[in-house]
C-alpha cells in the first residue's frame, strides 16, 4: 500500500482479489465502521484551533530500496508529529532541523506503529490515528462508504479543505495509478496546501502528480479498488497543556484550574456544577465552575473549593466506597480532604483521604467527560496540570 519518492521501490501492486487480502478486509470491517465519515467526524473536523501560522512544511520520505516499500504511513506519521513539534524519540537532527528519514521511520516501527495491512502491504488509517494519538495528538481517521459517493466526495473535500485552510497538514490515502504512478498501488502522501485549485502533496516521487487539480485529486483519493477505504484521511491537531504552576509552588490560597492529561481526546477541565453538586470535565475553562480555590486542610492535606457563581454545594468530595466524585456543602466529610502528589512532568496526582476503603485517586475520563476515583494512578486521566486562574 506504499511507494517511495526518488525511485518508487514498490514493484508489486496489491493483489486486491487474493483470498487472503479479501479475508483481511472482512476482518477489518469493524475499523471501517468506526472510521466512516459520519456527521460526528465532520463535527470533529470543525473542532479545530484557530488557523496556525506556519511558513514551512517538511514531508518525511520513505526512500530506502528494499526497506521502505511499505512505510509511507510511517513517513506520514513522522511528518505530522514533526509539524506539531512533538519529539517522542529524541533523535538527532540535521543542519536543516529535520530527523533522518530512515531513522524516524524505524523508530516509529520499533515503537509498535508499523504497517498493519496483511502481508505488510501498508498501513491502515486507524493505525496512523492510533500512532498520532500515542504521540500526543488529537487524531481521527475518517473514511466514507461507497454508497452516495458523489455526496460524500463533497463532504469529505469540504472537511479536508477546512483543515488545509487552517494550515493543518492531513495524511490522505490515494490510488497512485490516478496520479501517474503504478496502478493498484496505494500511498499515504500528506496534503499540506490548497492553492489555485490544486492540492499540494508531500512525499511524492518526481514522476508522480504532486499537485493534482481538484478533479484529479478526488479521483485518486476515492481509491475505488479499496472497498471501505474511500476518501480516507487522518485529521490531527495537538493540544498543548496549559502553563503549569510548578508543583513545589502550589499552595493554599491559590485560585487555580485543573487540566486532565488523559491520552484520549475529550473535555479536560475539572468543572464543578454547583446547582446540582456534580463534577464533570469541560471542554473550556470559561465557566466559573472550572475555577477552584485551594485551602489548607491540615496534615499536608488540602480542600478544593469550587468557585462556581451559582449557589449550591462546592467542596470537592471523593466517595471512596463507590468511587464517585461530587460537590459537598461543607468539609465535614473525610472525602473532602485531598493530598497532592508530584506525578512528574509538572503534573500531579490527587489522592482522596476518605476514611472508608475504596478507590481514591482523582481520575478524569476524557472520552465521556466524567470524573471518578480510581484504585491506582496507572491511567493517564489521573495526571493533572494545576494552572493559574
Amino acid at each position: 500500500m506504499e511507494s517511495d519518492v526518488a525511485f518508487p521501490p514498490q514493484t508489486s501492486p496489491v493483489d486486491l482479489h487474493s483470498s487472503d487480502f479479501l479475508k483481511w478486509l472482512d476482518n477489518r470491517a469493524h475499523e471501517t465502521a468506526r472510521t466512516q465519515g459520519s456527521l460526528e467526524h465532520i463535527t470533529w473536523g470543525r473542532d479545530l484551533d484557530a488557523p496556525r501560522v506556519e511558513t514551512t512544511f517538511h514531508a518525511y520520505r520513505n526512500t530506502r530500496p528494499d526497506i521502505d516499500w511499505n512505510t509511507c504511513g510511517q513517513a506520514a506519521i513522522a511528518t505530522i508529529i514533526d509539524f506539531h513539534r512533538i519529539d517522542p524519540f529524541g533523535l538527532p537532527r540535521n543542519a536543516a532541523g529535520h530527523w533522518d528519514d530512515g531513522a524516524i521511520i524505524d523508530a516509529i516501527i520499533n515503537d509498535g506503529q508499523g504497517p498493519d495491512v496483511v502481508f505488510g502491504w501498508g498501513t491502515t488509517p486507524g493505525r496512523i490515528a492510533e500512532a498520532l494519538g500515542r504521540y500526543g495528538c488529537i487524531a481521527k481517521a475518517v473514511c466514507f462508504p461507497p454508497v452516495d459517493i458523489g455526496l460524500w466526495r463533497a463532504v469529505a473535500f469540504s472537511q479536508l479543505a477546512e483543515a488545509l485552510n487552517r494550515n493543518l497538514p492531513v495524511p490522505v490515502l490515494v490510488d497512485l495509478g490516478r496520479l501517474n504512478g503504478t496502478a493498484f498501488t496505494f500511498h499515504w502522501p500528506v496534503a499540506y496546501k490548497l492553492e489555485n485549485g490544486r492540492v499540494h502533496l508531500g512525499n511524492m516521487a518526481s514522476s508522480w502528480n504532486a499537485t493534482p487539480n481538484l478533479v484529479e485529486f478526488v479521483d485518486a483519493w476515492t481509491a475505488w479498488p479499496l472497498p471501505g477505504y474511500h476518501l480516507c484521511a487522518v485529521y490531527a491537531r495537538f493540544e498543548r497543556p496549559p502553563e503549569p504552576i510548578p508543583v513545589n509552588q502550589i499552595q493554599a490560597g491559590m485560585q487555580v484550574g485543573l487540566w486532565c492529561w488523559g491520552d484520549i481526546p475529550g473535555p479536560r477541565w475539572l468543572d464543578g456544577v454547583t446547582p446540582n453538586g456534580t463534577v464533570v470535565l469541560s471542554l473550556e475553562p470559561s465557566g466559573s465552575g472550572s475555577r477552584w480555590r485551594l485551602h489548607d486542610a491540615g496534615g499536608a492535606a488540602i480542600h478544593l473549593e469550587c468557585l462556581g457563581d451559582q449557589p449550591g454545594p462546592r467542596w470537592l468530595d471523593g466517595v471512596t466506597p463507590n468511587g464517585t466524585v461530587v460537590l459537598s456543602p461543607d468539609t465535614g466529610g473525610s472525602g473532602s480532604r485531598w493530598r497532592l502528589h508530584d506525578a512528574g512532568g509538572a503534573a500531579i496526582h490527587l489522592e482522596c483521604l476518605g476514611d472508608q476503603p475504596g478507590p481514591r485517586w482523582l481520575d478524569g475520563v476524557t472520552p465521556n467527560g466524567t470524573v471518578v476515583l480510581s484504585p491506582d494512578t496507572g491511567g493517564s486521566g489521573s495526571r493533572w496540570i494545576v494552572t493559574p486562574r
